[in-house]
């Protein structure tokens, strides 16, 4: 029931922006003490909603300003069956919830069995996807300049089907910090934005999209990104998998990039890869990217996965590469399920200075994630229960000459859940 009336809510309330955005919270908890809860217990009492199987209303539970107007929705369709007294009542509901049965379409309850839904909100509603997942993290670094991080992330997808093979896609972020990795005070402190807002569709063989895409090259260890690089890339090939294209890259507003992608398959089990990425700089002292890898998959041993990827940026000559062994693979729809994991990486001072790799290093070691460091990390995840996955992994590296670990060491944990 929920799951429908929250994606009628989203589309309602995105279409109604212009003039109710931001008036109130649309997932407002309204206290039971109100007294719209009386007012649709007296309607439930007298069998106003007499036809509605799916009912499920009482004063005892708390619920959103739009959860209350489906409600009053429903009476208002079988306020035929109302006396004067109890159709003053609904009137009196009416006025109360007009911006919430407004965005709703009135009549347009995804919950209701009975009047077909109608209004724009409602036909687009069955085309809305929502989906998220929050995380719990925690971090430590050892270091003598660098504190422990905790940190408590949500993020909700809303996936819009345009019609004709298109889709939109926008990506709302929540992270709260409760310690800081630089020792800074900043617990409590919260910041919310929009890291991914894109169109995808197909142009003939061609797939296109643009926006604020994700982005992933070869097997990401030069760039494994999911979120803010503002332009376009286009995605074409069969046996041969090619994509290209023109982008801005987060918040440097300056930088812009071209890059290209090439994969395929060589046998069933084994997969090749390679990645170009320039920046448009045309001043060498300025630049920062002009460079390459190439990697390969291979899956073909029972319960074993390996990866492996060499590069180079040609700016600063830097030269990197990295190979890893995955055993098992744990499933968050499988609880009990879990896999280990173990990745060795060597990258020379400057082949990747902006930390777009795959490599999952604290906050502390971001900016020397792939770039004048070598070492092992080692990583165990574990699906405690369904849609959940608890994460830990351990880097135990040092700077690329192989004589200074100082702040490269890091301990990893999260609790992740998608819904």
């Amino acid at each position: 029931m929920r799951k429908n009336l929250l994606k009628t809510l989203v589309v309602g309330s995105l279409l109604s922006m212009s003039t109710t955005a931001f008036a109130a919270n649309p997932f407002e908890l309204v206290p039971t003490s109100n007294w719209a809860y009386d007012a649709i217990d007296t309607l439930v009492q007298a069998d106003i909603y007499e036809g509605y199987r799916d009912l499920n209303f009482s004063k005892k539970q708390t619920f959103t300003r739009y959860e209350l107007a489906t409600f009053v929705g429903k009476a208002l369709a079988n306020q035929d069956k109302a006396n004067t007294e109890q159709k003053a009542t609904i009137d009196k509901l009416a006025a109360e919830f007009k911006v919430e049965l407004s965005n709703l379409g009135v009549y347009t309850s995804a919950t209701t069995p009975v009047a077909p839904a109608t209004g724009t909100a409602a036909a687009l509603a069955d085309k809305v996807k929502i989906s998220g997942d929050t995380r719990f993290r925690y971090e430590y670094t050892k270091s003598n300049k660098y504190s422990d991080d905790v940190n408590f992330r949500t993020r909700f997808n809303v996936d819009v089907d345009m019609g004709d093979g298109w889709n939109f896609r926008t990506r709302f972020v929540n992270s709260n910090n409760i310690t800081a990795y630089d020792g800074k005070d900043d617990s409590g402190s919260s910041n919310t934005k929009i890291d991914l807002s894109f169109v995808k569709g197909t142009v003939g063989e061609v797939g296109v999209a643009f926006g604020r895409l994700p982005l992933t090259l070869g097997k990401g260890m030069l760039v494994d990104t999911d979120k803010n690089w503002n332009g376009a890339k286009f995605d074409f090939g069969d046996k041969i998998k090619a994509q290209v294209g023109y982008a801005r890259a987060g918040d440097l507003k300056k930088a812009k990039y071209f890059f290209a992608d090439a994969s395929t398959n060589l046998t069933k089990d084994l997969d090749i890869t390679a990645s170009y990425l320039k920046d448009s700089s045309t001043k060498i002292d300025a630049a920062e990217y002009k460079a390459w890898t190439a990697g390969f998959g291979y899956n073909g041993f029972k319960n074993l996965a390996v990866v492996g990827e060499y590069g180079r940026n040609n700016v600063k000559s830097a030269k990197a590469w990295m190979t890893g062994l995955t055993f098992r693979q744990a499933d968050r729809k499988k609880v009990g399920s879990w896999s280990a994991s173990t990745i060795y990486r060597k990258a020379a001072p400057g082949f990747d200075p902006q930390y777009w790799s795959t490599v999952d290093a604290s906050y502390a070691v971001e900016n020397s994630a792939m770039n004048d460091i070598q070492g092992i990390e080692y990583a165990v995840d574990y699906v405690p229960m369904k849609g959940a996955i608890l994460h830990l992994s351990y880097g135990d590296m040092k700077n690329y000459a192989g004589n200074d670990s100082n702040d490269r060491q890091y301990f990893i944990s999260n609790l992740s859940y998608k819904f």
